[in-house]
């Protein structure tokens, strides 16, 4: 009985066992697949996350305020932030240099904070240091391809700063500061290896200036020969010299396209000399840059105050405008040339060759008011007296 009992046991055992293979059988008879892995997460790229966090905490302030150069062409390429950052106002104000100066020393005196960046001016240059009323623009930066310094005029992006302590103004924009023009189809231009030249006694009578006591460019050609040549010289050139002595470029510049008197100038500017180049006059009028004449300068750069309204769009904006991108669009619709190595150039020929050694006279180091444009302003008073 109980042998029975086991063999009926083993017997619904098996019917059981077979079952289940059958089962399998009619289902196909493969193993179950395993659980697919969960997919891994895609890498979380630093950089453009806090791009992100810093444009919706941007938004959320709506607006960054802009002090800059009175141009509408370096203001349009400012204005490209708003269609990089859609929801954000770009207040650009445009202040010519003397007035943005009262301006801002009259509000930050006063504790008024109107301004998120500072692109133009002197007058954070010369009272940072004793007001403390600017941000290290390095605490703004975290893109490394801002901070490449292969990317950057001078071999370092610290080679671009205005101020000696290497922290406040940082200046993006250079260009070539010329001291001398001349007409090569009456002079030629390899009669110039030194600004010294210029006082060769061929040349005496032939020299037009612009009254350098007029201030603006011509009082600066005038404290680039101060500096490059010394007092005695600037004294000479401007009296037994026998120059010609003109109220304003635009005087000058006229004589020296329509007639054959005025083979050397200085006091040319720029877009004056382009007015009558693109009439097809005055092509033969080249700069001249000996070794002792390469004067370079930059007059628009970023600075951001201590109580920046808007930080989060200030941040944001710094950290764009100093990009590959943002200074493309300086040097494209600004036409000016930007201190990034990989942008177009926006004015060619005022593009500093990156190769050989330039004076920068815009720095704090350079000192440029006191050891220069006063001096020289005073040297043409007294030349000049009665003239």
């Amino acid at each position: 009985m109980a042998n029975n009992l086991k063999l009926v046991r083993l017997s619904s055992l098996a019917l059981l066992v077979a079952a289940f293979i059958a089962l399998v059988a009619a289902c196909g008879g493969d193993d179950p697949a395993p659980a697919a892995a969960p997919a891994a997460a895609a890498p979380v790229d630093p950089v453009q996350a806090r791009y992100d966090a810093l444009y919706a905490a941007a938004l959320e302030e709506g607006t960054v305020r802009i002090a800059g150069h009175p141009s509408d062409f370096r203001r349009d390429a400012w204005l490209v932030f708003e269609e990089r950052y859609p929801g954000i106002n770009v207040e650009y104000v445009a202040l010519p240099g003397s007035e943005a100066t009262a301006r801002l020393q009259s509000e930050w005196e006063n504790g008024v904070w109107e301004w998120d960046i500072i692109a133009t001016s002197r007058y954070p240059l010369a009272s940072y240091a004793a007001e403390n009323h600017l941000r290290d623009v390095h605490e703004l930066l975290f893109d490394p391809e801002v901070l490449d310094d292969t990317k950057w005029l001078g071999g370092s992006f610290d080679a671009n700063f205005l101020d000696a302590a290497g922290k406040y103004l940082f200046a993006y924009h250079v260009f070539i500061a010329e001291t001398a023009f001349v007409r090569t189809d009456l002079t030629p231009l390899a009669d110039f290896a030194s600004l010294a030249d210029l006082l060769n006694p061929e040349h005496k009578g032939k020299v037009c200036w612009v009254d350098p006591r007029l201030g603006g460019t011509p009082q600066y050609m005038a404290a680039f020969l101060l500096q490059s040549q010394g007092e005695q010289f600037v004294r000479d050139l401007l009296t037994v010299h026998e120059p010609q002595i003109f109220g304003s470029t635009q005087e000058m510049v006229t004589e020296m396209v329509r007639t054959d008197n005025c083979p050397i100038g200085i006091g040319v500017t720029r877009p004056v000399l382009k007015e009558f180049q693109d009439e097809g006059l005055g092509l033969t009028i080249e700069r001249i840059e000996p070794p002792d004449g390469r004067f370079q300068g930059g007059s628009n750069f970023v600075s951001v105050p201590v109580n920046a309204p808007h930080p989060n769009a200030t941040e944001l904006m710094v950290n764009w405008f100093l990009s590959q991108d943002g200074q493309t669009q300086w040097a494209e619709l600004g036409r000016e040339n930007s201190r990034r190595l990989d942008v177009p150039l926006g004015n060619a020929e005022r593009m500093p060759n990156p190769d050989v050694a330039w004076f920068d006279f815009s720095t704090e180091a350079a000192n440029y008011a006191a050891c220069c444009l006063l001096p020289v302003r005073a040297i043409g008073e007294e030349a000049l007296a009665g003239r």
